[in-house]
């Protein structure tokens, strides 16, 4: 597809630090689609980057990436909701 590579949206900007992060969770079968969203600035400061599991959708979950001085907004397309809550939460 245009703009993807290993099942993660790349047709507008990340930050720094997420897509192998991305890229892991994109590993997993039941992981049809990551779309990295809007970002935005934050007071706070992280020093590394981490994804935060926010709320169910529709078709997945959406997550929180933090890193350095920004946030952005992850939806990621799954099969298996209750699985890919577990494994995000054992990331760090």
């Amino acid at each position: 597809m245009h703009y993807r590579r290993n099942n993660v949206k790349r047709e507008h900007s990340t930050i720094k630090g997420i897509i192998p992060i991305l890229e892991k969770i994109a590993e997993l079968d039941y992981v049809k689609s990551i779309v990295p969203g809007r970002i935005k600035p934050i007071s706070g400061s992280y020093p590394k980057c981490v994804l935060e599991y926010k709320t169910k959708t529709d078709t997945g979950i959406k997550c929180l990436a933090k890193s350095e001085r920004a946030t952005q907004e992850v939806f990621i397309v799954t099969s298996n909701t209750e699985e890919l809550i577990k494994f995000i939460m054992n990331l760090a």
